[in-house]
């Protein structure tokens, strides 16, 4: 009887303590989409580097599901590995409500890049006041085609909103690993004026 007396009150001391673990992150964890919604928009109706857009079905139509990118599509950057240096590179973003696709071209042709299931991103980005931020590492999806930053396991993609917000430039630094060769890195400068308004004007509205 007192060894099944111990053994159930270990187990409520380990539930009570996951309840308070599980309450103290919600509680302090705030979600990009909430974080944003906060923001100041300074730049409001003045030039935007940044538009929003909606995703399209099978047949080219429309939804109603939204998403902020560049105006221009895609900002110009370089890329270097062991078969080149410095050579073109493109990146476009796909903002979300609380999470980034980032897709990847290279060579003035445009030519997209494509992982393997191996295939990590790591992210780190400089804000004007030269602050380094580590954003971690990223798999990719849609056929291997995109890298997906998300909150699931880090606070990536809150970091980089606020850094879009603080700064007028941010520099971006991706290196791709593979297993089966040696890296590529990308080098960007991403402009940010505007992006706060866009995103409202996607997710957030009047």
């Amino acid at each position: 009887m007192k060894k099944n007396f111990k053994a159930l009150y270990f187990s409520l001391v380990i539930i009570l303590l996951s309840i308070s673990c599980s309450t103290i992150s919600i509680k302090y964890e705030t979600k990009p989409f909430e974080y944003m919604q906060d923001v100041e928009i300074i730049n409001k109706g003045g030039y935007s580097s940044w538009k929003f857009d909606y995703y399209v079905d099978e047949f080219k139509n429309k939804t109603d599901k939204a998403y902020v990118t560049q105006s221009n599509t895609f900002t110009k950057g370089t890329f270097s590995n062991s078969a080149t240096n410095n050579s073109p590179a493109y990146i476009q973003f796909l903002v979300n409500k609380n999470s980034i696709y980032l897709e990847l071209y290279e060579y003035v042709n445009k030519f997209p890049v494509t992982a393997i299931g191996s295939d990590r991103a790591y992210i780190k980005i400089q804000t004007d006041n030269l602050d380094v931020i580590d954003l971690g590492s990223f798999g990719f999806t849609f056929h291997n085609k995109r890298i997906l930053i998300d909150n699931i396991k880090t606070n990536a993609v809150k970091q980089l909103f606020e850094a879009f917000v603080i700064s007028s430039t941010v520099r971006m630094r991706i290196e791709i690993r593979s297993s089966y060769g040696s890296s590529s890195i990308y080098n960007f400068s991403i402009p940010t004026n505007g992006f706060e308004e866009m995103y409202h004007n996607a997710f957030i509205g009047e």
